[in-house]
């Protein structure tokens, strides 16, 4: 039979057990909150980090580019002008740039970031580049296409100078930085821009406007 200090013993060490146990969940239910809240926090960054690399067009004048304008299949020339982009081409008259590059139209869209670009019904935008920026170029973008070898990455996550790739298997790997990607032999898969021969077509108004007089002044003089 149990005396009444053993039984006095006995009932404060189940008092004991059962406030640590207590203490013990209110901790764990502490660093969970704290892990949670810190996760929140670096999706949200991220977030923020993915606006600020979005590009726009302003710093790409005289770039080739190729797009659709509401759907219809367009090739050109980027001008920018006062801060405003215009896509040069010859299929479709929009907003004038002072020069259109040798082509017939111009039509701006702005900054030309992607809101820019889906404002003024332009779709499957893309820039072309010739065989030497695709050899140099390691501004690796979330979509790009990269080829190493015979094998095939696809760019999945980009946040500063770290990438992340998802390989034939459909598995991630990474981290990289930009430069690792490119050092390790790294490239864009993208197809180079024909060789252009830099023949420019200009309308006899085209002329005369540029000269300051009327058409029917013009004349053309064989060489």
């Amino acid at each position: 039979m149990k005396t009444l200090w053993q039984w006095r013993q006995e009932r404060q060490a189940t008092k004991k057990t059962c406030k640590h146990s207590a203490l013990e969940s209110e901790d764990i239910r502490s660093i969970i909150d704290q892990m949670s809240e810190g996760f929140l926090r670096l999706i949200e960054s991220i977030e923020p980090i993915k606006k600020t690399m979005m590009k726009n067009l302003l710093n790409y004048s005289g770039r080739r580019f190729r797009c659709k304008f509401h759907g219809k299949p367009v090739e050109g020339k980027i001008q920018v002008e006062h801060g405003y982009v215009f896509l040069c081409q010859n299929e479709i008259d929009g907003c004038r740039a002072r020069n259109k590059l040798g082509y017939k139209y111009s039509y701006s869209v702005d900054s030309g970031f992607d809101e820019d670009l889906k404002i003024y019904n332009v779709s499957d935008f893309a820039l072309l580049m010739t065989a030497e920026e695709i050899e140099e170029y390691k501004d690796w973008q979330v979509g790009d296409k990269i080829t190493k070898g015979r094998d095939v990455f696809e760019v999945i996550f980009r946040s500063g100078e770290v990438v992340i790739l998802k390989n034939n298997d459909g598995l991630a790997e990474g981290p990289f930085t930009c430069d690792e990607i490119y050092n390790d032999g790294g490239r864009l898969v993208a197809e180079p821009t024909p060789e252009s021969d830099d023949s420019v077509e200009v309308s006899m108004a085209e002329v005369a406007e540029k000269l300051g007089v009327s058409v029917e002044k013009l004349r053309i003089k064989k060489e």
